[in-house]
This record gives structure tokens, C-alpha cells and sequence, in this order.
């Protein structure tokens, strides 16, 4: 059985910002190191050499570190753990959605409970990324983000009953429901009718469009050869 894992709540970098941080840290040592003609050029050179201190302190401190060992496996844990946590409670997407009467109440005391869950679920979850478990993310982007967590209705949903944003609710009868022709004999008859016109319509304009080109080849030819018509 792993370790059990407590991990650290102090702000870490998304994939993202440590990939834009880098370029500006790029860009500003290129700066810097650029030739005396170029160089010359920057007005506050030493606003740019506190800007890249400051850049390397936080590349430092707030770079997500690889767990090792039995670490990852109990990171894993710990994260899963977190999850079923902060998920308890959670308003609904339809609540979030709609605003029900009690919505807002509901929020706030769900997030006042999990704030701390949630900057450790969010630091677990950018470590193991770093470690290289991105599960089946195709964005870096939401390697932290909690919504893709958030549930969709279930037992404990407020009632939508005087939901500030409605919606539109569609109630089928029980059982199978037989399928049954959209469109009358009729009205088929006068569809088929409207789309033969409309594709002979199209072929007239191929034909013409065609015509417009074999006689613009044609023309082309005659100048080549001294005449236009």
C-alpha cells in the first residue's frame, strides 16, 4: 500500500506559463546579450536584468517537480482521494447553468469546504503531470482543471423549479416510440418535384459554364494564332 501523500498548496505553474515564461526569459537574454549597436538601444537595461531575475526565481520555486519512486503511485492515490472529496456536494453543471433558487448558497458553501482540497488536487495533479501521467488529456491546459470533474444532475440536484436561466425540458411517453413518416405522400410528391428542377437548374448552369470555357479556349487559341473573335 503507498505512502500516504500530503502535498504542498503553494501556487504552482500551469504547462502553459512555464512555457511562456521560458520564452520571455529567451527573449530577454537575447536582448541583453545582443551586439553593442543593439544593445545600446534599451532604455532601462536594468529593468530587463530585475525582470529576469525575477522569471528565474519563479521557474525555481513554482516549476512542477517529478515524484519519484512509490511517491507517484502515492500521489495517485491521494489524488483520486481528493477527487471523490471535492466532488461530494458539487453543484450540478445544470445548476451552474440555470442558477435555481439555493444555487448560489450551495456554491459557496461547497467551495468554502474545498478551497484547500482544491489547490492540493490541483498541485497533485502538475506534479504527476511533470512525472508524465497526462491520462488521456489532449490539452496541457486542463492537466489542473477541475471542471471536467464537475457532475452532470444526480440525487442531490436543486429543483430547477424558478431557475433563474430556464430551459427547455422534453418529456418523451414511456415504452418505445414507434417511428412515423415526417412528410405526407403529398408533400414527398412535391419535395421530389422542387429537387428535379433544382438539379436540372444546376446542370443547365455546368452546361453553360462549361460553354463559357471550351469558348474562352478557343479564343486563346486564335490569338495564338493571329485572330479573335
Amino acid at each position: 500500500m503507498p505512502e500516504a501523500l500530503k502535498e504542498d498548496t503553494s501556487p504552482l505553474l500551469r504547462p502553459h506559463q512555464k512555457e511562456e515564461m521560458l520564452e520571455e526569459k529567451t527573449r530577454i537574454e537575447r536582448t541583453l546579450g545582443a551586439p553593442a549597436h543593439i544593445a545600446s538601444q534599451i532604455q532601462d537595461r536594468g529593468a530587463l536584468t530585475r525582470q529576469l531575475r525575477k522569471l528565474d526565481h519563479q521557474l525555481a520555486t513554482q516549476t512542477p517537480k517529478a515524484y519519484e519512486g512509490k511517491k507517484k503511485d502515492a500521489a495517485a492515490a491521494r489524488e483520486s482521494e481528493l477527487r471523490d472529496a471535492i466532488c461530494a456536494g458539487m453543484p450540478t453543471q445544470e445548476e451552474m447553468r440555470k442558477n435555481p433558487p439555493g444555487a448560489v448558497d450551495k456554491h459557496r458553501l461547497w467551495e468554502s469546504r474545498n478551497k484547500a482540497n482544491l489547490l492540493e488536487w490541483k498541485n497533485i495533479r502538475l506534479r504527476l503531470h511533470a512525472s508524465g501521467d497526462s491520462g488521456s488529456l489532449r490539452d496541457d491546459r486542463d492537466v489542473a482543471n477541475f471542471e471536467r470533474y464537475r457532475p452532470v444532475g444526480g440525487a442531490q440536484q436543486l429543483n430547477m423549479a424558478g431557475a433563474q436561466i430556464s430551459g427547455k425540458d422534453y418529456h418523451f411517453p414511456p415504452g418505445q416510440i414507434p417511428a412515423r413518416n415526417v412528410m405526407s405522400e403529398e408533400d414527398r410528391a412535391a419535395h421530389k418535384a422542387e429537387m428535379a428542377t433544382l438539379q436540372a437548374e444546376i446542370d443547365s448552369m455546368r452546361a453553360e459554364i462549361k460553354g463559357i470555357g471550351a469558348k474562352a479556349k478557343a479564343n486563346a487559341q486564335k490569338a495564338a494564332s493571329g485572330g479573335m473573335e
